[in-house]
């Protein structure tokens, strides 16, 4: 069964999991599947990405964290498409996506803010949201169209 949460009550999570030193943010996996992340320090963010992190990309409210490794590895880890679209469409110092391409980022991804001083904080809203919906990959559905004697149609999405 699925529940409704409303707005207070995620704020109230955010906040209760903020208190409790959590940062939380999103992995962009090379596949292009995006996903939520909850962890507290660099152990977590290494866990994320795979290996040793590497920032390697800082927007306007939000950094990149990388596997620093990712370049050299035997075999090389897969490049991060879905980022460098991301970047594409958020950064305000003119990268084009085909700059991004030429010198890409390997391996999955971790998305998190970062406040006055440079630490790492939760992933801003607006950035989640944005990587969400330029997700390349969706989670699979399946619709049953049932059309009974009469003609009439309904249509049940799983």
């Amino acid at each position: 069964m699925n529940r409704k949460y409303s707005t207070d009550d995620v704020e109230e999570l955010v906040s209760s999991l903020y208190e409790k030193g959590y940062m939380i943010g999103l992995i962009i996996r090379t596949n292009g599947k995006v996903e939520g992340w909850l962890g507290k320090d660099y152990k977590d963010m290494q866990k994320a990405v795979g290996g040793l992190i590497e920032l390697v990309y800082r927007g306007d409210n939000f950094d990149v964290w990388a596997n620093e490794e990712g370049k050299v590895l035997d075999p090389v880890l897969p490049i991060n498409a879905g980022l460098a679209v991301l970047i594409s469409e958020t950064n305000t110092n003119g990268l084009t996506l085909r700059t991004l391409l030429d010198k890409p980022v390997h391996g999955d991804v971790l998305l998190l803010g970062f406040d006055d001083e440079g630490k790492s904080i939760t992933c801003p809203n607006d950035v989640m949201e944005m990587a969400k919906d330029l997700a390349l990959w969706k989670e699979p559905s399946m619709t049953f169209v049932t059309i009974d004697g009469d003609g009439n149609m309904e249509m049940d999405k799983v």
